[in-house]
């Protein structure tokens, strides 16, 4: 085998490989032999058939195997003599047909894995927050729990639409689209003013089986960000006003949720708030160790395959979310091609920290055993059976998680 190493643009390197007739020859005979022991024909014991039969009947498919099979082989091989670490797979592209008793030759453009250096001492300072819950906190989520709990009673009266009402309502989108819900049951209170604006002021004063177009635009802080700042216009029909019927905070109502009173209910919601605010510190903690590790470790070179690919993935989870929330395929196309900057240094930060992450394990030893992968996995998966691939990529999140909350537990307090 000749093997021709090039350095193109950044991290991208070609090897250019010719392998000679002899090399050929010997994995078709390989091919053939394996071909003939598997092969069983009237006449002829299994693994007993003439080789020139092999040949005649299998000659495309040993060909095709032949060539995958040389390939792998020796792209493997040059990596090895070149001395080059992989950091994608890489574009075959051969350079003559392959037949028997002929050389034949084949270029791989690949990239390599970028140079690395971290000190295993790095430190982030990040302000640990507290996860203490107040009552006023418990008090409010029994509010939200009874608002969720509450029934809703028709109002019969000939009245109009006021504050503090439940307004059934059938909606249509005229032009734009900002995905709204077709019938909702919408609380005109004051604070939904700041999510769709100009739809509670219109709603107000309405009677039943009243109908009427407005205009309206969704809020910086509308809850799908995907839709903030969009306008529409819509025809809202009102179907009926109903009020909230809250239930009494009473022991039968907390039995509901399987509390014996409402003292262990509260005790059930304190636990379960402390658990929400301690995994938001905690996300917020990660968020700025990440940020720190990236800002103070800068790579020259990354391998721009593995950013692109990370950017489609990414890409591909945004476009369900907008689908999801209703959007249309242009409208996500926009979206798309709008913030392609952001989704690319998304996708470079990703990277980019992902390389720091593993490269300081490695300098402290940080490692997941298998008993680990498998109970992670099957508290993921229960009672599936683990593939090699699920294997590898439970592995690779663990170790990251544990490296970062090695950061998180070393760092300084600010």
């Amino acid at each position: 085998m000749k093997c021709e190493l090039s350095n193109l643009s950044g991290l991208k390197r070609k090897l250019d490989i010719q392998l000679s007739s002899e090399q050929v020859q010997r994995g078709f005979d390989e091919a053939y032999k394996a071909k003939q022991k598997k092969v069983h024909l009237p006449g002829f014991r299994k693994g007993k058939v003439p080789l020139n039969h092999i040949r005649s009947m299998y000659h495309e498919e040993i060909k095709r195997d032949t060539v995958i099979s040389l390939i792998n082989e020796f792209y493997r091989k040059a990596l090895e003599q070149a001395k080059l670490k992989p950091a994608s797979e890489p574009k075959i592209d051969l350079k003559s047909k392959i037949d028997e008793n002929q050389g034949f030759g084949f270029s791989a453009v690949l990239e390599i894995q970028p140079e690395i250096t971290i000190d295993k001492n790095f430190k982030v300072q990040i302000s640990k927050l507290s996860s203490e819950v107040a009552e006023k906190e418990i008090d409010q989520s029994l509010e939200n729990i009874r608002a969720a709990s509450a029934n809703f009673e028709l109002i019969t009266e000939d009245r109009a639409v006021n504050w503090g009402d439940i307004a059934e309502l059938e909606i249509k989108e005229l032009s734009g689209s900002i995905g709204i819900e077709k019938k909702p049951l919408l609380e005109i209170k004051k604070e939904n003013k700041l999510e769709i604006k100009g739809l509670i002021e219109e709603i107000i004063g309405m009677k039943v089986k009243d109908k009427k177009k407005i205009s309206v635009e969704l809020s910086d802080k509308y809850p799908i960000k995907e839709q903030a700042g969009k306008s529409a216009d819509l025809e809202v029909s009102l179907l009926a006003i109903k009020k909230r019927m809250l239930p009494d905070l009473n022991d039968e109502f907390v039995k509901k949720f399987k509390c014996q009173d409402i003292q262990e209910m509260r005790l059930m919601i304190r636990r379960s708030l402390e658990q929400e605010k301690k995994n938001k510190n905690y996300d917020h903690m990660r968020e700025e160790t990440l940020k720190q590790l990236v800002d103070k470790n800068p790579i020259d070179l990354l391998p721009e395959g593995i950013i692109e690919e990370q950017k489609q993935t990414i890409t591909s989870s945004v476009v369900d979310r907008l689908k999801k929330a209703g959007l249309k395929e242009g409208e996500i196309e926009q979206y798309k091609k709008k913030y392609q900057t952001d989704l690319q240094k998304q996708a470079r930060f990703m990277v980019h920290s992902s390389y720091l992450i593993y490269a300081l394990a490695g300098e402290l030893d940080i490692s997941i055993s298998p008993q680990e992968v498998q109970m992670y996995f099957q508290s993921t998966q229960p009672g599936k059976t683990q593939t090699d691939e699920e294997y590898r990529q439970i592995e690779s999140i663990l170790i990251q998680e544990k490296t970062i909350k090695h950061l998180i537990d070393k760092a300084t307090e600010i």
